[in-house]
């Protein structure tokens, strides 16, 4: 005699075997991209039960993640007072084209001057002390 309970697992048997199938079908990179989110789904799973069991610890261990994320892509800073930049960095700062950088700017009399640290190669790219650049920048507001 056969329940409800017995058809239930029946077809859930069977819709398991059908997923399956089709996973296996599929391409190595696709079933590791499935993989993967099935494993960020279960640790989401788990961290809402985390959540609401306990809270506060939760928030802290979400928070040490997140500082040591961070202190993992961020770069030692050097200070402005010794730091070199490059024409990349006087443009990103100024928020300008390196080339209008270079080409309009670089050249005139009151720029600072540049560095030019040897090389076996001959010239190098020409580097600017950042406290010097940023000066000229300040200098440059208009009177009014």
């Amino acid at each position: 005699m056969i329940t409800d309970g017995d058809s239930m697992g029946d077809a859930r048997n069977t819709e398991e075997a059908r997923l399956l199938a089709a996973f296996r079908d599929l391409d190595t990179v696709r079933q590791a991209e499935i993989l993967h989110a099935l494993e960020l789904q279960a640790q989401a799973n788990n961290l809402a039960k985390r959540v609401a069991t306990q809270p506060d610890a939760v928030e802290l261990d979400l928070i040490d993640k997140l500082a040591l994320a961070i202190s993992k892509r961020s770069t030692p800073r050097i200070s402005l007072e010794i730091d070199l930049w490059d024409m990349a960095m006087i443009a990103a700062y100024l928020k300008r084209d390196p080339k209008v950088v270079r080409e309009r700017m670089a050249c005139l009399p009151s720029f600072p001057k540049a560095i030019r640290l040897p090389t076996t190669t001959g010239r190098a790219q020409p580097l600017y002390k950042a406290i010097e650049v940023i000066a000229w920048a300040e200098k440059q507001k208009e009177k009014n």
